[in-house]
């Protein structure tokens, strides 16, 4: 029985596995795509190399118990390291005020995901029992084997897939579907191509162990089955990016709850015919990809697709249950306000050059209001960005000539995540920002420091901090934020208080679209960002705007912010060589002279 306790310790592993996936899917719905994107690449990196080497070193079956721990491992140090502040703070909170209804919120979708995995159990993990039953282990093992790879090729494609999902939502809402159609195919494409490239490298790879007779290329498939087991997979990547896409169609469930069951059967009937043989299986299995997935779920797709399109976008179609009494009252709150306004409105077109006119509603009171509610939870500390780029910036800042050597000042501090951080760099910091709660938050860590220069209330623009004072004066992540005669009051006042010589250091996002984060209030209509940025900012916008105010340009440049200096000089590297953008812009200027 020497499968008994690797199969034992997988399975307890795979429960934990599965166990971390609500937390993945809640930074998802926190905007987080994007890293949760980067783990799972990482994950899938880090441990099939783990995976290689045990069996390399003849672990045998316990390189099963390997891969399992080491994704859960990783999962959950991730997690831990870079969100603890979030799932802390959830973790007490209290759950009293918001009761959730399973039955009516939880099991519509939770039956329709259990039927959809049991479907991809039996279509990519059934080959090896009925191979082992059928022929033995030497060809079950080889199935297996080969299924690894193109399974871990298929997860790798699908990062270009989910990493452009998280913007499907706020385009169709908006009714932006030529756009949406044009990001989809682009990475489906991308996806496509992707996987195909690998997918050929690695039968290459086979086929030339074969060639040289190498004793490993004996566990793996001959190339005509791996051939047809890569083209299956290829069409089911199809189906799970239509999937991806009808899933942000305002909680579409089509896609992936009614073709699940036709597809799990289908699977059911193909394989047992086809486990005589691994070229049957791999025959079989593409005729079911063809058909059930990439063809009956391509219709399922245009279909679906056709109706949400042609009528009202309704918010509240699903998932939620009308017949719930708090989902029809929210329901009825929300209808409301139909969301039918215009995508020409301001509040939703990219601003590149000059001042625009504030969005409907967005004035200078509720925006205090917003950034002191978020700044009285733990959880909200997420959203600074300072929190977690403010060594990044330092180092920038220091490696572009910066003079930190005298008093520094952060404009905007917020509740002091880049004040923090100078302190602990030996810097003479203080902060100044216009909310009480904020420099309440401030005062709280930075009196104990001996290098803490106070923290400032800002009541008005000029404000009575004193000129000529300040080595450097860092502007992070708020000249977005600003309407418009309170740009042109406060670039100027940062001018001022900047000592001759001294440095202005601003950073925000690059070329934004702000369409992208666009939110509607259900309640009165209100467009607005919803972080509140009003403004677009690049290279030449954001230099012309500072030279104006008095400021010589020291540094204006696009990067790509990290908390790792390497992988920062990398991906900016990388970027710059392919031509894309990257997400932040950097401005760093100098007072030459008194004005």
């Amino acid at each position: 029985m020497q499968w008994t306790w690797p199969w034992i310790l997988v399975a307890a592993l795979t429960a934990l596995n599965l166990m971390l996936i609500p937390f993945a899917a809640l930074l998802k719905g926190r905007g987080r795509s994007k890293d949760v994107s980067l783990m799972r690449l990482l994950q899938l990196m880090s441990t099939n190399v783990i995976v290689w080497i045990c069996l390399a070193a003849g672990a045998r079956l316990y390189s099963a118990v390997v891969l399992s721990g080491t994704m859960a491992l990783f999962a959950a140090s991730w997690m831990a390291i870079r969100h603890r502040a979030l799932f802390l703070d959830l973790w007490h909170a209290s759950t009293e005020a918001h009761p959730i209804d399973w039955r009516a919120e939880v099991w519509p979708f939770q039956w329709r995901m259990a039927v959809s995995w049991v479907s991809g159990y039996i279509i990519f993990q059934l080959f090896n029992p009925i191979l082992f039953a059928a022929r033995g282990a030497v060809e079950a093992a080889q199935m297996g084997m080969s299924l690894m790879v193109v399974i871990s090729i298929s997860t790798f494609a699908t990062a270009w897939i989910n990493a452009r999902a998280v913007d499907y939502g706020a385009l169709i809402a908006h009714r932006r579907f030529k756009e949406l159609d044009g990001i989809f195919l682009a990475s489906l494409w991308q996806s496509i191509g992707a996987m195909s490239l690998l997918s050929a490298g690695f039968l290459a790879a086979v086929m030339l162990l074969r060639a040289i007779h190498h004793p490993f290329a004996e566990r793996l498939l001959s190339p005509l089955p791996l051939i047809l087991l890569i083209a299956g997979t290829i069409l089911n990547h199809v189906f799970l990016a239509e999937a991806a896409y009808l899933a942000r169609s305002s909680g579409n469930r089509s896609c992936g709850s009614r073709s699940s069951s036709p597809r799990c059967r289908s699977a059911e009937v193909c394989l047992w015919p086809g486990g005589t043989a691994r070229s049957a299986i791999a025959s079989v299995f593409v005729i079911v990809m063809a058909v059930v997935a990439a063809g009956g779920g391509t219709a399922i797709f245009l279909r679906s697709r056709r109706r949400w399109r042609s009528g009202q976008i309704d918010v509240m179609q699903e998932p939620f249950d009308s017949r719930h009494p708090r989902r029809r009252r929210l329901s009825r709150g929300m209808r409301q306000t139909p969301l039918t306004l215009p995508v020409q409105s301001p509040a939703f077109r990219k601003i590149n050059d000059g001042f625009q006119s504030a969005p409907r509603g967005l004035d200078a009171g509720k925006s205090s209001r917003f950034w002191d509610q978020l700044t009285s939870t733990t959880g909200g500390d997420e959203n600074y960005f300072s929190a977690e780029m403010g060594d990044s910036i330092i180092r920038f800042a220091r490696s572009h000539g910066a003079d930190l050597g005298g008093r520094v000042l952060d404009f905007g501090c917020g509740p002091g995540h880049l004040v923090r951080k100078l302190l602990a760099a030996g810097v003479d910091a203080e902060g100044a920002d216009f909310s009480p709660t904020s420099l309440e938050r401030l005062r709280q860590f930075g009196d104990a420091a001996p290098n803490f220069g106070g923290a400032h209330l800002i009541e008005s623009i000029p404000t009575t901090l004193p000129g000529d004072t300040f080595s450097a004066v860092f502007f992070i992540e708020t000249i977005e934020h600003l309407l418009d005669e309170d740009l042109r009051a406060t670039i100027p006042e940062l001018f001022r208080i900047v000592r001759p010589g001294g440095h202005v250091i601003v950073t925000t996002p690059n070329d934004e679209d702000l369409r992208k984060l666009g939110t509607i209030c259900p309640d009165c209509g209100c467009m607005f960002h919803s972080v509140q940025h009003v403004r677009s900012w690049n290279v030449a916008t954001i230099a012309d705007c500072m030279s104006s105010a008095g400021f010589e340009t020291v540094a204006a440049r696009t990067w790509y912010l990290d908390q790792s200096w390497l992988r920062s000089r990398l991906i900016t590297a990388g970027a710059r060589i392919l031509r894309k953008r990257l997400p932040h812009l950097i401005y760093i200027g100098t007072k030459r002279s008194a004005r």
